[in-house]
């Protein structure tokens, strides 16, 4: 295990065991869960650090929002609305986009225009299922696939000219 890792697992946890400590001594709220979340960004920036993986961090970094969105809302609000949804949905994007600077801007382009289309319909069905408002919004974003693509047919067809 590298020093920087090392020193960011051991001091982190420290910090962590302290937090949970106060916490309980003090309150019955898991407040402790607030710092914890970005304490635990230090060990996980350590980790990825020089490794060349940006993808990994991405997900690694999304499941930690995720856990986070999460357990606010287990602690906070259990069985109410899942708020939670909606900022993972937007939280997503960060290894979707990762995920599409590797693979190119066709197929990230429908990737993404799939995601958004199916992140609305998420968003539609637990707000409002009675009235499909979802459509209005993501009909207009079928234009990105559609502009790529004719971007790389027409230049492809200039140059065979």
């Amino acid at each position: 295990m590298k020093k920087s890792l090392q020193t960011a697992v051991y001091v982190s946890g420290g910090i962590i065991v302290s937090l949970i400590l106060l916490n309980r001594l003090t309150s019955s709220y898991p407040w402790c869960i607030y710092p914890i979340f970005g304490i635990l960004w230090w060990p996980l920036s350590a980790y990825f650090l020089g490794r060349r993986e940006p993808l990994h961090y991405a997900v690694y970094g999304t499941a930690l929002l995720y856990a986070l969105f999460l357990l606010i809302y287990l602690f906070s609000s259990p069985g109410a609305h899942p708020w939670f949804l909606y900022p993972m949905l937007g939280v997503f994007w960060w290894p979707l986009s990762v995920w599409g600077s590797m693979v190119g801007a066709k197929r990230f382009s429908v990737t993404a225009t799939l995601y958004i289309a199916l992140m609305l319909l998420v968003i539609n069905l637990l707000s409002s299922p009675g009235f499909w408002w979802w459509l209005c919004p993501a009909v207009p974003v079928l234009w990105w696939p559609a502009a790529v693509y004719l971007k790389d047919r027409n230049r492809k067809e200039s140059e065979t000219q």
